[in-house]
């Protein structure tokens, strides 16, 4: 989780917004506070007429906090799973 605390301070940095979406999942956040979190990240936010986004938009709205469960619904939808979060430290 080192390296998921220097990504929430900005001390690495990464373009990959799937990797923040798990992180945020972990966290337990609700979807204002992943939208406000991504805007400060300077990430597009989860946008509504994206249908991935709306399944995530779901997620976060329920209070699913596994990425698993996030990305079995993801898959049931027929779209893309999280990308697969690696720690490069």
């Amino acid at each position: 989780m080192k390296y998921g605390y220097k990504l929430l301070t900005r001390e690495s940095i990464t373009k990959d917004r799937d990797k923040l979406l798990r992180i945020f999942i972990a966290l337990g956040m609700s979807l204002k506070e992943v939208q406000r979190a991504l805007s400060l990240y300077g990430m597009a936010q989860l946008y509504p007429k994206n249908r991935r986004d709306v399944i995530l938009i779901i997620c976060f709205n329920h209070g699913i906090d596994t990425v698993e469960e996030v990305n079995e619904k993801l898959q049931k939808e027929g779209e893309e799973p999280l990308s697969a979060c690696r720690d490069s430290e």
